[in-house]
């Protein structure tokens, strides 16, 4: 295949140095350059039939590796499988103790996000309660400063009336004094 191989790319070399000789439109470069495009496919199917008989055998060096692979497999498999029952029993039980330890720690895990999960409902329960507290406090204060803002001076007021009008109970004798403090009396705010 080499030696083919060789000669078809002398020729091919062959062709185009030939071709470039040859007049430009005539029908002998014409003729040639066919030739050369048929030489050229010739080539190209040359290689690729090259690269498929390399890649085949590729496949059958891989493929009776991968037999000789799968046959040592199954050979170990049946060593294990002998030998195996011990060892099956001892690595079923190996993966239920693990199973049970990793349970477990799921519980104990639960567990704690529980108690967590209750630890921050009681805080917030125990902080709902101070506001409402606190907010209780606020609004008593706040009722009691707004009463004693119209309580206060109502009853100042009442008491200084009563005196005014017990000193001008006769009628005969009025006081400018009570008449200034009526008018300076302003029971809104």
């Amino acid at each position: 295949m080499t030696d083919i191989k060789s000669l078809l790319d002398d020729v091919i070399e062959q062709e185009i140095q030939t071709l470039e000789s040859l007049d430009s439109g005539s029908d002998e470069k014409s003729a040639a350059i066919r030739d050369l495009a048929t030489l050229h496919k010739l080539r190209i199917e040359e290689i690729k039939a090259e690269t498929e008989a390399v890649e085949k055998s590729k496949r059958r060096e891989m493929d009776s590796e991968q037999r000789k692979a799968e046959n040592a497999l199954k050979e170990k498999q049946a060593e294990k499988q002998a030998d195996g029952a011990d060892a099956d029993r001892e690595i079923k039980e190996k993966q239920i103790d693990a199973e049970a330890d990793r349970q477990k720690a799921e519980l104990a895990l639960k567990e704690r996000e529980l108690n967590g999960k209750d630890a921050d409902r009681t805080r917030e329960e125990d902080l709902q309660k101070r506001q409402a507290k606190d907010l209780m406090i606020d609004r008593c204060v706040r009722i009691g400063v707004a009463m004693g803002e119209l309580v206060l001076p109502l009853v100042f007021y009442g008491i200084w009336m009563n005196r005014g009008f017990k000193f001008e109970e006769t009628g005969s004798f009025t006081s400018t004094t009570f008449k200034n403090l009526l008018n300076r009396f302003r029971p809104t705010k």
